[in-house]
């Protein structure tokens, strides 16, 4: 039937720009634990939602609570996306995350729209800046999670020059997979040096 036959596309549209997201997220994981060594650094994917619009990504971290990504693919063509449309796919996605995901001190979150035509207008999108949401094409999301692995790395570099302490163990651990997960997914802004230079070197 047509319904079906539509319903069928924007749920494979939905999951074509989930799966692009994912894949990117994959693969930048995949050289930091083969650079690394650290074979716990593996994410854990979740079937989704039936209708394949909500998604969850585990990842479990050296020295610090769980990173979850949490992604919402809309598959929405109205022109502008308004911010009210926005927050009703922000409430179910934070509620899917909430029963699945364990505590966690932050969730990355993302609204990805997976149609080329979908645009969100400059109130939403100043909205979901104010709410911490990546709100965008596939592209936008991964930006917004190398700028938000990059705001984790700037406050744990300042907290131990505050604390005039270096990084040891899962600490300097998590110091490099931060800068490296950061840096496949484009520029980081912080030369290699500098996280480096708050490793404590080991003794020989």
């Amino acid at each position: 039937m047509p319904g079906e036959r539509w319903a069928r596309e924007r749920m494979g549209l939905a999951l074509n720009a989930y799966n692009e997201f994912m894949l990117a997220v994959a693969r930048s994981l995949r050289f930091v634990r083969e650079k690394l060594g650290l074979e716990g650094l593996r994410p854990r994917f979740d079937e989704g939602s039936s209708d394949r619009r909500v998604f969850l990504i585990e990842v479990e971290l050296p020295a610090s609570a769980p990173l979850v990504i949490a992604v919402y693919s809309t598959t929405e063509e109205a022109r502008p996306l308004t911010w009210s449309r926005v927050e009703a796919k922000l409430r179910r996605l934070r509620r899917y995350a909430a029963q699945r995901a364990p505590p966690a001190r932050d969730t990355f979150v993302a609204v990805v729209t997976a149609s080329p035509r979908a645009r969100a207008t400059g109130p939403a999108q100043k909205r979901a800046r104010r709410s911490k949401v990546a709100l965008g094409t596939v592209k936008d999301a991964l930006k917004a999670l190398r700028g938000y692995l990059v705001k984790r790395l700037r406050g744990l570099i300042k907290s131990l020059r505050e604390k005039e302490a270096k990084a040891y163990g899962e600490l300097a651990e998590l110091l490099r997979v931060l800068y490296l997960l950061a840096s496949r997914l484009g520029p980081v802004g912080i030369p290699l040096h500098e996280v480096e230079a708050m490793i404590r070197a080991r003794r020989a």
